[in-house]
């Protein structure tokens, strides 16, 4: 490769037996996960697309002392390219085969069946009933929407427990609008998936119908759905709502909520309103449930960011609070003018999907019904926000 140019990926600190790491790491979910040693990080830096390797090699030695051999930089190079981690006709390769493998698959597969949970659908249905408890004996149909966080069952059972239990009965309902939060580096705000998501114990049933309402409305939805293979946030809320209705989830539209609904100055891209407009239009004399899954703050080195002290918890403790509320509200301008960043942690995790939410829930009571800064698993520190909430007629 004549100039190298790094894609975006993820860069998530790592130490192993006293040696400092760097894991690499696709948002995508298209090149291979690779960790390299943290020496090597203003490599990185370097790989712009605008240098030659002798340019590179010469740019590491002048800038930062640091002298690698060209034979060396053009092997670690060779590795990041093999991965899918470079621009080029490899990661191109791989972009299209799995992008031509979704498209063709009649369901969403899930990706954390086997590693985040458990792939045999008896000892999944076991973990959730541990997790969560038995499926709600009892429904209220005045709820029409909730929020819900994502992750490791044992990071957010209390959080989503808290939440099933308000969910309407199915029977009552039809049409579930599933937002998820997004973060794949797309191009379009939200991304619509015309196929149901899979998991160990069935698929949820899509709402072609309104789907294709949606598109004939907003018909640049889904240029792209391939977004949606990574979409974990989904997942795990296609696994919350089996395991409290079983077989009779209602047909769901699935959408992701991407970082474009949002320009860097915080301000709504103009897909939102159009896509609010067109879900309040398809779902006028509808029965439906908006599940929103998103989460707040994710601090801390498990995140790629700095260390964060107790001192720092509190404040984004605090941050988070302020969002909730204002999404309580249904107050779209004030979720945006409390989701600033904490000490270097970033804004908000899924806060697409909650001025969406809050866009959607105009004229609801919000009420809170659980809150924790949880640490999550791993071997760098970490803290997640994860709220629940519903939303209900008055």
């Amino acid at each position: 490769m004549d100039r190298p140019k790094l894609r975006n990926v993820e860069r998530i600190p790592l130490t192993r037996d006293g040696q400092a790491h760097v894991v690499l790491r696709d948002p995508m979910g298209i090149a291979e996960t690779i960790a390299i040693d943290a020496d090597f990080v203003p490599v990185l830096d370097a790989l712009d697309g605008r240098r030659t390797l002798p340019q590179v090699r010469q740019s590491l030695l002048m800038g930062r002392g640091l002298d690698v051999a060209l034979p060396d930089l053009a092997e670690f190079v060779a590795d990041l390219e093999a991965a899918g981690l470079l621009e080029g006709d490899a990661f191109r390769s791989r972009w299209a085969a799995c992008h031509d493998a979704f498209l063709d698959a009649p369901t969403r597969a899930p990706t954390l069946a086997g590693t985040l949970y458990p792939e045999e659908p008896g000892a999944l249905r076991a973990e959730l009933r541990r997790a969560f408890g038995p499926p709600p004996s009892t429904s209220d149909a005045r709820t029409r929407a909730v929020l819900v966080p994502h992750g490791p069952l044992e990071v957010v059972a209390a959080v989503v427990a808290a939440t099933l239990g308000t969910l309407p009965d199915p029977g009552q309902l039809d049409l579930v609008v599933l937002l998820g939060a997004d973060h794949h580096p797309g191009l379009m705000p939200f991304a619509l998936l015309d196929k149901g998501y899979e998991t160990p114990l069935g698929s949820l049933p899509c709402a072609r119908p309104q789907g294709d309402a949606l598109l004939r409305r907003v018909p640049w939805l889904d240029r792209e759905a391939i977004r949606h293979r990574t979409a974990h946030s989904l997942e795990w809320a296609a696994l919350y709502l089996q395991h409290a209705w079983g077989d009779r989830v209602p047909p769901c539209v699935a959408l992701t909520c991407g970082a474009a609904a949002i320009s860097g100055d915080a301000e709504l891209h103009d897909g939102v309103a159009e896509l609010v407009a067109a879900l309040d239009a398809i779902t006028d004399d509808a029965r439906v449930l908006v599940v929103a899954s998103a989460e707040l703050s994710h601090a801390g080195e498990a995140y790629g960011r700095e260390p964060v002290d107790a001192e720092g918890l509190g404040a984004l403790e605090q941050r988070d609070r302020a969002v909730l509320d204002a999404v309580l509200r249904g107050r779209t301008r004030d979720v945006l003018g409390a989701a600033t960043d904490v000490r270097n942690q970033g804004r908000p995790s899924g806060l697409p999907t909650l001025v969406v939410l809050s866009e959607l829930v105009t004229g609801l009571r919000g009420e809170a019904l659980a809150y924790a800064l949880a640490p999550v698993p791993g071997p760098a520190p970490g803290w997640a926000g994860l709220a629940g909430a519903r939303f209900s007629a008055h």
